[in-house]
């Protein structure tokens, strides 16, 4: 791309191959603009004495989102922090070193349980979602453009959820479970703890080692443990961000088509050479999954994360902007509330110096 029309082009890519995001057909959290979000929450400071936190100076009644983000010329404050400094509350990210301890920090609380429900679709068709922005960030250096998804609330998996269901009548068994349920079981086991490793350190029971080689019960006390973290709503944490990535070709990113995609679920990521990805024309289907939101290539992906083929249809593309001009871009702080536990907490939000796009992939 000529230098001279460089953003432009960006631009033009980025609608191009925006996603098509297939939310699932009984999906109870929907998308929400932020905006929306920052207007329905008050800003708080964690102290780690309460889960309620200290009121902001300037913040009430209502938060200003223009004096949330990094490029604010008269951002909020609690003593020497900004809201642009990394202090997401119970957050162990290394960049957060030079923030305050680390049960203390900014975080947006909704003011009301049932905003994090997010929006219904302002559309009249039931096949379509309308009503709420996707926003994208372009990296010059590895030729990623990134669309982040919000969500105002965000559940676990539903597979783990279903297994403390499914197996919640299951005795103490007497002899080693069938083997076509053991595997199972520990298939399921291993991709939560790969890709929740943080939410199933807090899920499971002290007793959950001393099992043996019983995967069914230990899956069973798990997803037992998830449960037991979940508001009376269902809801496990307030604000969800979710991304997907699109490569373009890395010599020419102005080429008809896109090098691969890259789909995001909590702590891992899984790439896909584009001539491989299910798209609609040039856009990219991604399938949410019901409750927890992860980005998936295909509807039936993994054992945990649950989609569906044929929910309503977010046209990303129609409701798009750049990220980096949203003034509350680079706020340091949880978008949603404290909780008792890391993964019970409002998430981090796109950032400058953090929340960095998935490595490039070798295909």
């Amino acid at each position: 791309m000529p230098r001279s029309d460089a953003p432009n082009a960006v631009a033009e890519q980025a609608s191009r191959f925006a996603p098509l995001v297939v939310l699932h057909a009984d999906e109870k959290l929907f998308p929400s603009a932020p905006d929306r979000f920052i207007g329905r929450s008050s800003l708080r400071w964690a102290t780690g004495r309460t889960l309620d936190g200290d009121s902001v100076e300037g913040a009430e009644p209502q938060v200003d989102g223009g004096r949330l983000g990094a490029a604010s010329p008269e951002p909020y404050r609690h003593g020497r922090y900004l809201t642009s400094t990394l202090t997401r509350p119970l957050d162990d990210d290394p960049a957060r070193r030079d923030g305050p301890p680390p049960e203390q920090g900014f975080f947006l609380r909704l003011r009301r349980d049932a905003d994090a429900r997010g929006d219904k679709s302002a559309a009249s068709d039931p096949s379509l979602y309308t009503g709420s922005h996707v926003h994208w960030d372009y990296d010059e250096r590895t030729k990623g453009i990134t669309y982040w998804l919000f969500y105002s609330g965000s559940a676990p998996p539903l597979g783990i959820l279903r297994a403390d269901e499914q197996l919640r009548t299951r005795a103490i068994p007497t002899e080693p479970p069938d083997p076509v349920e053991a595997a199972e079981a520990a298939a399921a086991l291993e991709e939560f703890q790969r890709a929740y490793p943080g939410l199933a350190r807090e899920a499971a029971p002290p007793g959950t080692r001393g099992l043996g080689d019983d995967v069914v019960q230990k899956l069973q006390l798990v997803s037992a443990g998830v449960h037991a973290l979940l508001r009376d709503d269902d809801v496990l944490h307030e604000g969800d961000w979710e991304r997907i990535t699109v490569y373009l070709d890395a010599s020419h990113p102005e080429r008809a088509e896109p090098a691969s995609v890259v789909y995001y679920r909590h702590s891992t990521n899984t790439s896909q050479a584009w001539a491989s990805v299910d798209k609609d024309g040039a856009h990219p289907l991604v399938y949410c999954a019901i409750g927890s939101h992860a980005s998936l290539p295909s509807p039936d992906f993994g054992f945990i994360d649950v989609g569906d083929r044929h929910g309503a249809r977010w046209r990303t593309w129609e409701e798009l902007a750049p990220i980096v001009d949203q003034p509350w871009y680079g706020f340091g702080g949880a978008w949603g509330r404290v909780g008792r536990v890391r993964d019970a907490t409002g998430p981090l939000g796109p950032g400058a110096h953090w929340k960095r796009p998935a490595p490039r992939p070798p295909l």
